[in-house]
């Protein structure tokens, strides 16, 4: 058996995972907090052990050896950033880089952070991380060590939850998570099993630092705090939630995993059954509570990467740190592959964002792309984009097949010459070894004239300038130049040769729906009779709605009117209302929750798509597809970009920017609704978008 160090920072019930497999297998261990606390093995900390220049010194590395030798040490484990940073200056023998998840999410303006992982740099040649999203951080980052991937660690089995308390459900989400948000998904969860209790739990409470100083391992302590709720549902992100499902693996039926991107990836290496986004979750939970099949047990997952309650989580590490790579190395599922790599390319990298169309949009695409088998993705940031490019480069010399190169632009044109040259080169050299390249562009605003937007003359020339260059350099290199509609390539065109070049052959690619999002809003829980009219999104001079708040101003129409906005335009969307009268009507809601968890006030919903500005006649507005996946039929002006889209699909109907053909255009849609709804929610996937690429280009062969 071996003695040891586990090196934390204000642990939880991702250490207390670890802890619990270590103790099972007989070992001894000890835990140091390195804000200067031990919690099992130490003594009274000295003065120099706490407080952060203090503890990164000499006097600090001295201790530490000290204890190291005294107790006889032979294998140190550090959980998280600051602890691995903490490792890399004070601890003199090999130790364990395990970055778990959100080591990585902090901005450059946080320095103290930038320089642990800059001294881990220097200190080690590897890091273990969750999973690739994770590495993406890392080599954003600038590491420059090999990415492997940690184990999964599987509890006991035994249950957990409740299996005859009736209907009661913990909603766990991390400490920093927005309080209204979990309020909003406790009322809709609530909402969706007819008033069963539902209690907000921090994952953080579930296990605390006390519980470690007591020795309790995670399996029962959870037991104790979870055994008095029927169903598990877990919203946002934390490195703890990994370890809460591991104990929980024998009754998963019984939980709901909202898919952020790292649950959506820890779901899938665990073989997790049940995940769903927003209000797709409650959809969920009353399917599975009405279900009322008991809980089975589940067979442990095929994933490589899990460690179950009998085995020992030691020679799992040392496999990995012992595993011969180079410092560059990345274990990547698509290097793994056999068939043509194909390669992802964005400006901005994955966000875990809900709302704003440009994040959703690449998450989506993204993920499409790894399907049926993985592709590699490469972001604009300098050392990330080299280190994958290279990697790229490597297999394209081992004789690998390439199969597409798809790329997306940002909202603005690519800060950096350098980024826009790396990506020219690396884009030829796709071609040369047998690929092909699409090209998205997402919008040309920089060349439009918008009232309020870059009004300094010299600033809009220079973004012009890189913005076009941008599009030879790159757009003209891809044998398939995309854009969101075919309405889009027009405008596109329109505003390229207002400013003395040619016009483009554009391919339409609009936004899809994602079927974790699909759900029938308007059946969870209506409160009331009528009809809901919804309009989501900006509020500002570009998406301005005068005529639809004219046409709505005359109260005998009796819908409802919700508005669903960011909470910094509230004020300008009061000011409308104002205009019109409409200002603090008992119909009219303004809510700044995001359009994922919203729920109607009726069953009947209408999405209103009615912009006045010009921009927004060619663009393809993101929350076109968002009321689709919920249900909404949609209204949107006949000249507007979407307008073919709704027609085609009979998802909604256009109408004429008139008092008189909006109310008729609202008034069909409350009777008729919309009939192609449900049909386009299945056959309008990213999976079909991706199939589009693909086609298109193998076309050009």
């Amino acid at each position: 058996m071996s003695t040891v160090l586990l090196l934390t920072r204000s642990p939880g019930p991702a250490e207390a995972r670890v802890f619990s497999s270590l103790r099972n297998a007989g070992h001894e261990i000890h835990v140091f907090d390195v804000n200067g606390q031990w919690f099992r093995g130490g003594d009274r900390v000295p003065l120099w052990m706490k407080g952060y220049r203090l503890r990164r010194s000499a006097l600090a590395t001295s201790y530490m050896t000290r204890f190291i030798e005294a107790k006889g040490v032979d294998r140190v484990i550090a959980l998280g950033l600051e602890a691995a940073a903490f490792a890399a200056e004070n601890v003199v023998i090999p130790f364990v880089p395990w970055l778990m998840r959100g080591s990585l999410d902090f901005s450059a303006a946080r320095t103290a952070l930038a320089d642990d992982f800059a001294a881990l740099n220097t200190a080690t040649d590897r890091v273990l991380v969750d999973d690739e999203w994770e590495m993406d951080k890392a080599g954003a980052k600038g590491s420059t060590v090999a990415h492997l991937l940690a184990p999964l660690l599987l509890g006991d089995g035994q249950p957990v939850l409740s299996a005859d308390s009736g209907t009661r459900v913990a909603l766990i989400h991390p400490h920093v998570m927005d309080a209204g948000r979990v309020e909003t998904y406790r009322e809709n969860l609530s909402a969706a099993l007819d008033g069963a209790e539902t209690v907000a739990v921090e994952v953080e409470s579930l296990y605390r630092g006390r519980d470690l100083s007591r020795g309790r391992l995670l399996g029962p302590t959870l037991k104790t705090r979870l055994g008095g709720y029927s169903h598990v549902v877990m919203v946002g992100t934390s490195r703890h939630y990994a370890a809460v499902l591991g104990c929980l693996h024998g009754q998963w039926d019984r939980v709901i995993v909202e898919e952020t991107i790292g649950n959506g990836n820890l779901a899938r290496d665990l073989g997790l059954p049940q995940v769903a986004r927003g209000l797709r979750i409650s959809a969920e939970l009353q399917r599975m509570v009405g279900a009322g099949a008991p809980s089975a047990a589940i067979e442990r997952p095929a994933s490589s990467r899990t460690v179950t309650h009998d085995e020992d989580l030691l020679p799992a590490l040392d496999q990995i740190m012992e595993r011969t790579v180079s410092r560059d190395f990345e274990e990547l599922a698509a290097l793994q592959g056999t068939g043509p790599l194909d390669v992802f390319y964005s400006v901005a990298p994955l966000q875990d964002r809900t709302n704003g169309a440009r994040p959703q949009r690449i998450r989506n695409m993204a993920e499409a792309f790894d399907r049926p088998e993985a592709a590699i993705r490469l972001y604009s940031s300098g050392g990330g984009f080299r280190r994958r490019a290279e990697a790229v480069r490597r297999l394209i010399a081992e004789g690998r097949p390439i199969g597409v190169f798809y790329g997306e632009n940002s909202t603005s044109p690519i800060a950096s010459k350098d980024a826009v040259d790396d990506l020219e080169l690396f884009m030829d050299e796709i071609r040369a070894a047998g690929g092909r390249c699409a090209w998205f562009v997402r919008d040309l605003h920089w060349l439009d004239e918008v009232d309020g937007y870059l009004d300094d003359e010299a600033m809009r020339s220079e973004l012009t300038a890189r913005g076009l260059q941008e599009l030879r350099q790159i757009g003209d290199r891809a044998e398939m130049l995309l854009a969101p509609s075919e309405a889009s390539g027009d405008g596109f065109n329109r505003l390229l040769t207002a400013h003395g070049e040619t016009a483009r052959t554009w391919v339409p690619l609009p936004p899809a729906v994602a079927e974790a999002n699909v759900v029938d809003a308007g059946g969870l829980h209506p409160v009331a009779e009528g009809a809901t009219l919804l309009y989501a999104g900006g509020m500002n001079s570009v998406y301005g709605m005068d005529d639809y708040l004219a046409a709505v101003s005359d109260g005998s129409t009796g819908y409802f009117l919700d508005f669903v906005v960011r909470d910094e335009e509230a004020d300008y969307l009061r000011a409308c209302l104002d205009r019109h009268g409409l200002l603090d009507q008992e119909r009219v809601r303004i809510l700044t929750v995001p359009l994922d968890l919203y729920r109607p006030r009726t069953a009947v919903c209408l999405g209103i798509v009615l912009l006045d500005s010009d921009y927004a006649r060619f663009s393809f507005p993101y929350k076109t597809v968002s009321m689709i996946e919920r249900g909404f039929p949609v209204l949107c002006y006949q000249d507007m970009g979407i307008a073919e889209f709704v027609r085609e699909h009979r998802v909604g109907i256009d109408c004429e920017r008139t008092t008189e053909s909006i109310r008729a255009g609202i008034e069909h849609l409350v009777a008729a609704g919309a009939p192609g709804l449900d049909h386009t929610r299945t056959s309008e996937t990213w999976d079909g978008r991706v199939r589009t690429v693909r086609e298109g280009l193998a076309g050009q062969s």
